[in-house]
Parts: structure tokens; C-alpha cells; sequence
């Protein structure tokens, strides 16, 4: 076990710590569950490595992304032909939920769920370029190698340590602290893909001299083309399309907070300090996804969230595509009921509900 680090100045003094969730589960019990998990790791390996199964994914893959780039046409031409504030809503609605369901996708390709397709952008042989805030090589680098190794553990996991001042019941309560419990709530409130890029940045630039170079060059070079480039051939509705790729990203943030918010950042998850995780420890992990995640009844369109829906079961087996995902769910139901282990799921209104008042605990508690 990895000794306590100090996530920021006078953070331990202030903590009031709650029981250690991992002492729930004896040595014993815990090997049971390493070798539970391990063996459905090696179905679905098996599963997802099938011929057919292989075939029906790849071909997924293709037909969301001519999904989700016909919405990006469709939105673009909204907003450089049309007039109106209905055609104006609509257009930056479709752009902006695009944007978001094509980096979902990306998310898959970088996770390897597509490594067979022929076509090597879904393998990630030749890059996925993310349509928002975040480069691929830092999301590769930072999202897989830390966030899904040790999810939501503070001090390991860099998209969640800077969310440490969280109120909730069942990890550190913090007491008076008014400046940092606002900052706080915002950061709860906005855990966007703009926020992760800056997160993800940050940990690839431990290794990589230029990560905030390229990170500021890939946002310059996107600025130019949604707000000068393409305003300027839209001629008299320049003001028009500058206004709604604004939006359009204000959209795919909003999206991504919410998910963000209602599968990782909830009323009901556990997040585990540094001295309570065992990263040698298989079994602390599958304990520790299943602490930390949970599940949402998504009543949209699922294939625009690229398996958000079944956080869970992403967190166990992230080369797994959305399609797969389900399949894998009832097994992992069935673990958890054997070993008395949390499966969280509940509805995105219910979930998010729980959140604000989450939010209203942090910001008002005494």
C-alpha cells in the first residue's frame, strides 16, 4: 500500500475520514472476487475477439459515425442557410450534440473497441481527432493509463483528485473552508471535456515537454476555424454561424457534465484515498469500478452517448464498445449480488436531482 500524499496544503488536516470501504471485504473474500472478475474478463475477451462479434461492432462503428456527421451537416447548413431562432436552436443543438457523440466514439477507438475495422481511423493507426478540447494523445495517454487504471482514487486518478473538496456522505467530510466550497461546486457542476483537457494536459505534460504547446496550438487552430474561417464563408450570416459554434460547444460541454456528473461524480459513489487502494491488487480494482461508477436509465438515443449509460461495466472492461456493454451487465449484476459488492444504477433525473442537492450540502454546509 502506497503511503498518504498530500493532495492540496491542509487537505488532511481538515478531512473528517470515514470508515476504509475496502476492509467491507476480508483477504479471502477479495481473492474470490479477483478470480470471479478474471474469469468474466476472459469470456469477454473471448466474446469480443469472435469473428461475428468483430463484424457487428466494426459495422456499429461506421454507421454511427455517418450518423453523427450527417448531424454535424445538418447543423452547419441550419446555421449558414437558414434564418430564424427555431432553424438557430436546432442547428446548434445538432452540431453540438455531434461533437459530443463523435468524441464518445473516438473515446472507443482509443480504448482499441474497433482495432479490426478496416478502415484505420477506428483502429487509431492514423489518430482520432477529438472535436472538442482535448487531444488524442493526451486523452489516450492520461484517460487510459490513469483514469482507468485506479478510477476516482485521489492522488492516482488525475481527472478526479481536483475535485477533492466534494461533501459527499461517504468520503471526507469537510467543515467552514467558504472559499474553496464554492470553486468547489463549480468544478462538480462543469466536470467537461474542457476541464478533462486541461487535466489531461497536465499529467502528458509530466512526460512531454510540448504537451501545452500542442494542447494551445490544436485550440488555436480549432478558434480559427469555427469563428473567423468559417463565419467569413457564410458571408451575411457570419454573425450567425459564429454565434452557433458557440453553442454548439456550450451544448457538448453541458452533455458532457451531466454524463460526467451522473455516472462518476454522484450522490452514491465512494472514492477511495490513496492509502486505501492497492493498485497490485486486482481485486481492489473491480471493488474500487464498482465504488466509484454507476449506471443511468438514459431515455435518449443511446448511441449518442457511447455507452455513458453502462459506466460500470465500461470501468471493468474498457475495450469493450457501447454495443457490447450490455451483454456484459446482467454477469456483472449477478458478481455483485454473490459478493454483496454496490451496482448502482437509477434514472438521469433522479441521479442528477441528487447531485444539486449534493451541490447545495457542499456550498452550505457549516
Amino acid at each position: 500500500m502506497q503511503e498518504v500524499q498530500a493532495i492540496d496544503p491542509g487537505f488532511a488536516a481538515r478531512r473528517v475520514k470515514r470508515p476504509n470501504p475496502m476492509q467491507k471485504w476480508d483477504e479471502e473474500t477479495q481473492a474470490n472476487i479477483r478470480k470471479d472478475f478474471d474469469a468474466l474478463l476472459r469470456e469477454l475477451v473471448a466474446e469480443h475477439k469472435d469473428a461475428q462479434s468483430k463484424q457487428l461492432d466494426n459495422q456499429y462503428a461506421s454507421d454511427a459515425y455517418e450518423k453523427f456527421k450527417a448531424d454535424e451537416k445538418r447543423g452547419r447548413e441550419l446555421l449558414k442557410s437558414h434564418f430564424g431562432p427555431v432553424s438557430f436552436v436546432k442547428g446548434s443543438f445538432l452540431l453540438g450534440r455531434s461533437r459530443f457523440a463523435l468524441f464518445c466514439l473516438g473515446h472507443e477507438v482509443l480504448h482499441g473497441s474497433y482495432t479490426s475495422h478496416p478502415d484505420p481511423m477506428f483502429t487509431g493507426r492514423v489518430g482520432w481527432e477529438m472535436p472538442l478540447f482535448i487531444l488524442d494523445k493526451h486523452w489516450e495517454y492520461g484517460h487510459n493509463r490513469f483514469h482507468h487504471k485506479t478510477p476516482g482514487v485521489f492522488g492516482l486518478d488525475p481527472e478526479s483528485s481536483p475535485t477533492n473538496q466534494r461533501g459527499s456522505n461517504d468520503f471526507y467530510a469537510e467543515k467552514g473552508d467558504r472559499i474553496a466550497r464554492p470553486i468547489s461546486m463549480l468544478i462538480l457542476a462543469f466536470h467537461t471535456l474542457f476541464f478533462i483537457g486541461i487535466v489531461e494536459a497536465k499529467k502528458v505534460a509530466e512526460v512531454d515537454e510540448n504537451a501545452w504547446k500542442d494542447l494551445f496550438e490544436t485550440i488555436k487552430k480549432l478558434a480559427k476555424t469555427e469563428f473567423v474561417s468559417m463565419p467569413m464563408q457564410a458571408g451575411l450570416n457570419a454573425p450567425r454561424v459564429f454565434a452557433g459554434n458557440a453553442f454548439s460547444f456550450f451544448f457538448a460541454e453541458v452533455i458532457s457534465g451531466i454524463l460526467g456528473r451522473s455516472t462518476h461524480i454522484r450522490d452514491d459513489s465512494v472514492c477511495l484515498h490513496i492509502n486505501e487502494y492497492d493498485p497490485s491488487n486486482r481485486a481492489h480494482f473491480y471493488i474500487n469500478s464498482l465504488l466509484n461508477a454507476g449506471n443511468i436509465d438514459y431515455p435518449f438515443d443511446r448511441a449518442y452517448i457511447g455507452g455513458f449509460d453502462k459506466h460500470i461495466e465500461h470501468h471493468l472492461f474498457p475495450f469493450l464498445s457501447s454495443r457490447k456493454l450490455d451483454e456484459a451487465s446482467e454477469r456483472v449484476r449477478a458478481l455483485c449480488e454473490k459478493y454483496d459488492l454496490p451496482y448502482k444504477e437509477g434514472s438521469l433525473g433522479r441521479i442528477m436531482l441528487e447531485a444539486i442537492k449534493l451541490d447545495l450540502k457542499t456550498l452550505f454546509a457549516a
